[in-house]
């Protein structure tokens, strides 16, 4: 949470941790998921910097397995109602409306927004989705110890995703 204060200006929130199995072909513990809103007055570029240089400060290495362990991941999910695309960054996350673990917590948090490019809202894709093994746990992430992570808008709402 700390981490976010720097970036975030205005309205940092925070859903439940959710533990979950991991998503991939490489076999790891469970995850912590969480997501998290708050305005910036970053682009997305820049926020993705801001984001991958939060990751560093927190143990994730760089390159490593794709889907392997890591100590942290932090996804930028939706950015207001904007669309991104570029060779480093997509917003909103392609698989965003895919994925309980992230979908839940999100809804949590953010279920009355719409997804840009689907034209529903947040809960709505939740409910298209099997919560099964999305677990809220009694964590929180404002504790030293629990990832977080932050999709924020510049002058606005945005939500982001961490494991």
């Amino acid at each position: 949470m700390d981490a976010l204060r720097h970036i975030v200006v205005d309205g940092l929130r925070c859903s439940g941790v959710y533990e979950t199995e991991p998503v991939g072909p490489v076999a790891q513990p469970e995850f912590l998921n969480a997501c998290a809103t708050g305005a910036v007055l970053l682009e997305p570029a820049e926020l993705l910097e801001q984001v991958k240089l939060i990751e560093r400060q927190l143990g994730r290495e760089p390159g490593g397995e794709r889907f392997g362990p890591r100590a942290i991941d932090i996804d930028i999910l939706l950015y207001g109602d904007r669309s991104v695309e570029t060779h480093l960054l997509s917003i909103p996350h392609p698989r965003l409306h895919q994925r309980g673990f992230v979908l839940v917590p999100l809804a949590e948090l953010a279920g009355d927004w719409r997804h840009p490019a689907l034209d529903q809202t947040i809960g709505e894709l939740a409910g298209k989705i099997s919560p099964e093994g999305v677990v809220r746990t009694r964590a929180r992430i404002d504790r030293p110890g629990v990832g977080a992570a932050s999709d924020l808008r510049r002058g606005g709402r945005g939500v982001a995703g961490a494991q």
